[in-house]
């Protein structure tokens, strides 16, 4: 394998890229392949990988032909024991310097890649490629960029620098981490580490899990622009840390504060902050209050009917 089949990786290519199409099940296309050794493991280097619709799709989201994603560089490990045996698995994934997209359109639902990873299935074919990803062992995502744009929110389009993504399966889990440079003006960065159970009924993908996350000098009243927070509090310079249970398959609370509602799946959170120059706002006939700084803890918990915060 070493000194006949990966010096001549390019010799494979054919079969390479229809192993990732079959498994995908997606038109794939790369303008060149390389291969190399990593520790124990043979690897190979695709550039300029693009995952079309193929001609067979039955996708609503989609037509046959349409671009779902475009990847300048993606690395995979090969199983050397497939490679004996005359077969193509892969391992590990590592997508180097990818452009993604995250949106929420106007119906509610949250896109990736053309499609609503929150909304049922009408074929089999929508979402599969997300599917597949998923199922991989481990997925690397390197000096990333990542757009957010929200059809339900007045702000402008986020843009997030330097993002990195781990995700490793494990069982019927996926344990995630995430780094990213928001905009100078929403926060200088923001952390992410958790573990997240995936699954689905009637169609619809579902999870649950926790999440724990890190946010350094975060404008909150920046982030009001784009988040729903609390009509309590205006302004502020935030370090915050937070312990959050998600549940996407628990209904949303009935809150009297429709703001609030768009906390689901969030089913509770734990946050520890640090805020500078806080204007907070207790009730309507009540003038702000402006604190140098606020240190402390608040819990929030959602209820059926309603939630509760302390």
């Amino acid at each position: 394998v070493k000194y006949a089949v990966m010096p001549n990786i390019e010799n494979y290519q054919g079969d390479i890229i229809s192993r990732v199409a079959t498994v995908s099940g997606m038109d794939v296309s790369a303008n060149a392949i390389r291969g190399r050794w990593s520790g124990f493991r043979p690897t190979v280097e695709l550039e300029n990988v693009v995952f079309r619709e193929p001609a067979s799709s039955t996708s609503t989201v989609r037509k046959a032909g349409d671009e779902a994603l475009r990847l300048p560089r993606l690395e995979a490990s090969l199983s050397w024991w497939a490679l004996l045996a005359g077969q193509i698995r892969f391992g590990d994934f590592s997508l180097i310097g990818p452009q993604l997209a995250l949106s929420r359109g106007a119906d509610g639902l949250i896109y990736f890649a053309g499609n609503a990873l929150n909304a049922p299935r009408e074929v089999e074919d929508d979402g599969r490629m997300l599917d597949w990803l998923l199922q991989q062992p481990g997925i690397r995502i390197v000096d990333a960029t990542l757009t957010w744009s929200d059809e339900l929110s007045p702000g402008d389009t986020l843009r997030f620098s330097g993002v990195g993504v781990s995700v490793i399966k494990r069982g019927d889990s996926h344990e995630i981490g995430l780094v990213a440079t928001p905009p100078a003006s929403l926060a200088r960065q923001v952390e992410l580490r958790g573990t997240l159970n995936l699954g689905g009924e009637q169609g619809r993908r579902q999870f649950a899990g926790k999440l724990y996350v890190v946010a350094t000098q975060a404008n909150l009243g920046e982030i009001k622009r784009h988040l729903k927070l609390h009509d309590a509090l205006h302004s502020g310079v935030a370090n915050l840390r937070a312990w959050i249970d998600v549940d996407s398959a628990a209904a949303a609370p009935e809150a009297p504060n429709l703001a609030l509602a768009s906390f689901n799946p969030v089913r509770a959170i734990t946050a520890d902050a640090s805020v500078i120059n806080a204007s907070v706002q207790l009730a309507d006939d009540v003038a702000p209050l402006q604190f140098s700084r606020l240190a402390g803890r608040i819990e929030y918990v959602a209820r059926d009917g309603g939630f509760s915060v302390a």
